[in-house]
C-alpha cells in the first residue's frame, strides 16, 4: 500500500488503537491459526504489517521506503513499559571496515519509526491483546549521537576483536546480541586477522531503557 505521506500512515495506524489483534487480522482477511501464544507471537508482526500494508518486513531499507519509515511494534505491560529488546537490524559480519554510519542499516531503519505499543500481559491471549497509542518519532540530534557512538563502538570492538567478543552490555541505547533461536545456525564472518570462520549471526537491538523513553515521552 502506497501512501501520499506521513500523516496518511499515521491515519491509518491509528485505526488500530484500541483494537484486538484478532480484530486487526479479520479485517485484514487474515485467518489466525490456533496455536500456542509462543508460536503465535511472530504473528502479530505479520497482522500489523497485513493491515498497513507491508510488503518487505525484512528488507534492508525501511518497510515503507517511499516515506522512510520504519515500522516496529513493540510489546509493553500495564505500566506501559517495553517488556523486551526491539530487533533494528541484523549485524554485517564482513567487510566490517567498509561500514558507514550514514549508510548503515541501523540508521536506514532508525531514521523515523512508527512504534505500534501492543498489550503484554501474559493473562491474555494473544489474539485479544490490543494495541495502544500509535506514534511516529524521529531521533532528536542528541538520541541520533548516542545511536551513532554506540554503533561505532560496537563496530569498532568487532574490527578490533571479531563479533564473538561483543557483549550485549556495551552500548547505552543499542546493543549486540546473537539473532535467532537455533544455537546451530551459522554465517560467515571475519576474523581479527581476516580470516574466514562461522559464527552465529548478530544482530542491533534497541534496549528496552531506550525504547522506555520514546513511549514515556509520545503517550
Amino acid at each position: 500500500m502506497l501512501y501520499p505521506d506521513r500523516a496518511k500512515l499515521l491515519d491509518r495506524a491509528q485505526q488500530m488503537v484500541g483494537m484486538r489483534v484478532g480484530e486487526i487480522a479479520e479485517r485484514s482477511d487474515m485467518s489466525v491459526p490456533k496455536l500456542r501464544d509462543q508460536q503465535l507471537k511472530g504473528m502479530v508482526g505479520s497482522v500489523i504489517e497485513r493491515f498497513l500494508g507491508v510488503e518487505a518486513g525484512n528488507a534492508p531499507h525501511a518497510d515503507f521506503p517511499e516515506l522512510g519509515v520504519e515500522l516496529k511494534t513493540i510489546p509493553v505491560n500495564a505500566a506501559a513499559k517495553p517488556t523486551e529488546s526491539t530487533f533494528v537490524a541484523t549485524a554485517p559480519l564482513d567487510l566490517l571496515t567498509e561500514q558507514e554510519w550514514q549508510h548503515c542499516s541501523v540508521w536506514k531503519k532508525l531514521q523515523c519509526v512508527l512504534w505500534v505499543p501492543i498489550e503484554a500481559d501474559k493473562s491474555i491471549p494473544l489474539v485479544q491483546r490490543r494495541v495502544g497509542r500509535v506514534f511516529l518519532w524521529e531521533p532528536s540530534e542528541e538520541q541520533a549521537a548516542l545511536l551513532r557512538d554506540d554503533w561505532e563502538d560496537i563496530m569498532g570492538q568487532m574490527i578490533l576483536e571479531g563479533a564473538g567478543s561483543v557483549s550485549a552490555h556495551l552500548g547505552k541505547a543499542l546493543q549486540l546480541r546473537p539473532k535467532g533461536t537455533n544455537a546451530a545456525a551459522r554465517r560467515v564472518a571475519t576474523d581479527v586477522h581476516d580470516a574466514p570462520t562461522r559464527l552465529a549471526p548478530r544482530a542491533f537491538y534497541l534496549r528496552t531503557s531506550f525504547t522506555k523513553q520514546l513511549i514515556n515521552t509520545h503517550i
